[in-house]
């Protein structure tokens, strides 16, 4: 009995055990349905179309499992990863011992499917047993292919040479979709290595495969790879516009799903979270609306962090809740707790006590925690918050002098500038703006201000439709302010070190 992770776990009967085998004609078999599954000829949803009308009419337990497999690997290709991993255990669950090669192409689908979902250590496992189970030389190289890319995702750069080598077998049997993803990978690699220009290659070469053969999904996830080559060189501008177009031409759902998710990212990278939010609601729609279940949660995640710095908390609240939610499903589904489904389950609680009191507040005042600045004006809005600064840091420090130090500045312009904005001081001071002043103690006064400004105006711009014109007018400032005060909420710190939402998953075919 060969390992399987419980992903794959299944109680089907084994229901050929007693059937006699045609070995020739089972590899021959396994040959046509790994063929017709690599998308060459038709789309996903054709491609599927036609493994189930072949499976309509097949009684043949191996063939049936041949066509599983080619089934769950039209799934992958779709994003239905748990329709996949159902797919495959029906593939599995139909062969024998005698069944070597049969078995050997089911564990190796298991092996690409793992390794999509960032399950290195099962794939290794599986890895292991394949060459006990066939002596084809094109599934051992293909395993063997697949040993390499999986160190390389484990960060073991030292495997170019090999993958060279892979990708000249494949070439001369003429296994070109495969070839194509050597190319792929080995960009991937490269840019790892901040050998861009030998990606680029890389990048080029496969896509002149994909071009050729009209491997239409293949020419999608290598153009991904390229926008993410864009990024990673410094070229904004250059990335968003190759993963824009990635987003429009993908057959793919998950593959359109991600793209726009890391579009998101770039944009949350250079703190644009109004547009950063906008492409991560796109990725959910695309996901939750064609089942790329897998995506949910790590989506729902970011949407999350968009509406928490747009200091919109009951909202943020509802998608670190789904993120939670979704990612269990998956952990119970026998998904491992890694990765974005780790960041989803592990935030929420955190999350929850973070913002506890306005979460309690909110259970009764369902308006937006900023709504307090609509219709107000920008001298007004930075009154009433300049004036609950000082509220605190007198309440805590008890002199000005105090007071004057944990905010960074001189105590003549601590004393000015609260005399300034004493006007506000009868009114009661919104639940946000104490909320924010607690959660960034340590910021000083020009930190505190800008912050919650651009937080403020991200979301005035949106609430007055995203016009400018608009936004000058409500805030009584002019025009050219606007520009800058816009400007400045958007700009990013190019250096932010946080993780790509999803920067190489995808087929390693």
């Amino acid at each position: 009995m060969n390992y399987l992770p419980e992903i794959f776990e299944t109680n089907n009967v084994n229901v050929c055990d007693a059937l006699p085998t045609d070995l020739y004609s089972n590899k021959r078999w396994v040959e046509f349905v790994a063929h017709i599954s690599k998308f060459n000829q038709f789309s996903i949803p054709a491609t599927l179309d036609q493994l189930e009308v072949l499976l309509s009419s097949e009684s043949d337990p191996t063939k049936i499992s041949a066509l599983y497999t080619g089934i769950a690997k039209c799934h992958i290709g779709n994003g239905e990863f748990l329709l996949a991993a159902s797919s495959l255990s029906k593939a599995y669950s139909l062969l024998n011992d005698n069944h070597g090669d049969s078995k050997a192409f089911v564990l190796l689908e298991m092996v690409g499917f793992l390794v999509i979902i960032n399950n290195h250590s099962h794939a290794k496992m599986i890895l292991k047993s394949i060459s006990s189970l066939t002596n084809s030389e094109y599934l051992l190289r293909i395993a063997r292919y697949y040993e390499i890319v999986n160190a390389s995702r484990e960060n073991n750069d030292d495997v170019i040479s090999e993958l060279t080598e892979s990708a000249k077998y494949f070439e001369n049997i003429g296994c070109y979709s495969t070839l194509a993803y050597h190319y792929k990978n080995m960009g991937n690699l490269h840019r790892k290595n901040n050998d861009f220009d030998k990606a680029l290659a890389a990048y080029e070469n496969g896509l002149t495969i994909a071009d050729k053969y009209e491997y239409s999904h293949i020419r999608a996830a290598i153009m991904h790879d390229l926008g993410m080559l864009n990024h990673h060189r410094g070229n904004f501008n250059g990335a968003i516009d190759i993963l824009n177009k990635v987003a429009e031409m993908a057959d793919s759902h998950y593959t359109k799903s991600f793209t726009r998710a890391n579009i998101g990212y770039l944009y949350l990278l250079r703190k644009d979270v109004v547009s950063a939010k906008e492409h991560f609601t796109n990725a959910l729609n695309i996901s939750t609306e064609n089942g790329v279940f897998y995506l949910v949660p790590g989506t729902c995640y970011y949407l999350g962090m968009c509406h928490e710095k747009l200091m919109e908390i009951n909202i943020a609240d509802q998608f670190y809740n789904k993120a939670y939610v979704s990612g269990m499903e998956l952990i119970d589904k026998n998904f491992e707790c890694r990765g974005d489904i780790k960041k989803a389950v592990s935030a929420y609680v955190p999350f929850l006590q973070k913002y506890n009191e306005i979460l309690s507040q909110n259970k009764f005042e369902k308006e937006h925690e900023l709504d307090f600045t609509i219709d107000k004006t920008l001298n007004e809005i930075r009154g009433i918050f300049q004036n609950a600064i000082f509220q605190d840091k007198m309440k805590k420090h008890n002199t000005i002098k105090g007071a004057s130090i944990n905010l960074g500045i001189a105590e003549r312009t601590f004393f000015t500038a609260k005399k300034r904005v004493e006007v506000y001081s009868n009114e009661p001071t919104p639940k946000i703006v104490e909320s924010f002043i607690h959660l960034n103690e340590s910021k000083g006064w020009k930190e505190l201000n800008m912050e919650f400004e651009n937080n403020v105006i991200n979301f005035l711009y949106d609430h007055y439709g995203r016009s400018k014109k608009q936004l000058a007018e409500n805030l009584d400032i002019s025009y050219p302010s606007v520009l800058q005060l816009t400007t400045k909420a958007s700009a990013g710190n190019k250096n932010d070190s946080a993780q790509l939402f999803i920067s190489e998953k995808g087929e390693i075919r």
